[in-house]
C-alpha cells in the first residue's frame, strides 16, 4: 500500500517527462465529484482512511458531501505521516471537488532534498509562476493555465502557509482587479519546510478560484431562496 509520499517518492526520482493533461495534486483532479475522488484515493492511497463531511440546507432534505478528509492509519512521530482534504462545491452548484489539500511529513531519512524535490515539482507541474527559497522553508506558485489571472489577495497566500485544511475563497479574497471571475486562473502552491536542506514537510493547496467564487455566490442566494420559501 502507498502513501502520499511513497507515491511522490515514485514521481520524484523517475525520469518521466511532466504528464500531459489535468493538473492533479495527489491524484486528485478540480472538478471531481465525491465517488471519483474516493475511488481516486482508494486506487493511490489505499493505507489511507476516508472520512466524509455532509452538510444540508435549512428545509432542504437532501444532503450532500462537502469534504472529504483522508488520513494515515496509526501514524507515530517516527512515520512517514500524510493527510488528504478535498472540498467540494455546494447546491445549487455541482458536488464537483474546488480545492484540495495535501500534507507530507518525512522521516529524515527518507526525506528528499530541496533541489531534488524542486526537480519534481517542476517535471509535473513545469516552472512556477513565483517562489521563493531560504535555508529553513521554501515555497512555490503555479497558475492554470499560466496565462490565467492570479486573483487571490496576497493575505490568502499567507494564510495558506498555515492553514491544514481545503480552502474555500470567498469574495472578500479576491483582489479588487479580479471584476471577471471566470478569468481567473487555478492556483497551486506549495510550501515547504526545510531541515538541513532536506524537505521534512510539504504543504500544498490546488484551488479552482472561480468555482469557489461561483459555488459561494449561489450557495447564498440557494439558502435566501430557502429562507424565503419557509411558512
Amino acid at each position: 500500500m502507498r502513501s502520499l509520499a511513497a507515491v511522490f517518492l515514485i514521481v520524484a526520482f523517475a525520469p518521466a517527462a511532466r504528464a500531459a493533461g489535468p493538473v492533479d495534486l495527489a491524484g486528485i483532479q478540480l472538478g471531481m465529484s465525491p465517488t471519483q475522488a474516493i475511488r481516486a484515493i482508494q486506487t493511490l492511497h489505499r493505507a489511507l482512511r476516508i472520512r466524509a463531511g455532509h452538510a444540508q440546507f435549512p428545509g432542504d432534505p437532501h444532503p450532500y458531501v462537502d469534504t472529504l478528509i483522508a488520513l494515515l492509519p496509526n501514524a507515530t512521530a517516527t512515520e512517514i505521516t500524510d493527510d488528504l482534504g478535498i472540498a467540494f462545491a455546494t447546491p445549487p452548484t455541482s458536488n464537483e471537488a474546488m480545492s484540495v489539500f495535501s500534507d507530507i511529513q518525512y522521516q529524515s531519512r527518507r526525506a528528499p532534498t530541496l533541489a531534488e524535490f524542486r526537480s519534481s515539482l517542476i517535471s509535473k507541474y513545469g516552472r512556477p509562476a513565483w517562489q521563493s527559497e531560504g535555508a529553513d522553508a521554501a515555497a512555490y506558485r503555479w497558475l492554470i493555465p499560466a496565462q490565467g489571472m492570479d486573483c487571490l489577495d496576497t493575505r490568502v497566500y499567507q494564510l495558506l502557509r498555515g492553514f491544514k485544511s481545503p480552502w474555500q475563497p470567498l469574495d472578500g479574497d479576491l483582489k479588487r482587479t479580479a471584476r471577471d471571475p471566470a478569468r481567473c486562473a487555478s492556483v497551486l502552491t506549495y510550501d515547504l519546510r526545510l531541515e538541513r536542506g532536506r524537505v521534512a514537510e510539504a504543504s500544498a493547496h490546488l484551488i479552482d478560484v472561480a468555482a469557489s467564487l461561483a459555488s459561494t455566490q449561489a450557495s447564498s442566494a440557494y439558502l435566501q431562496k430557502l429562507r424565503n420559501a419557509a411558512p
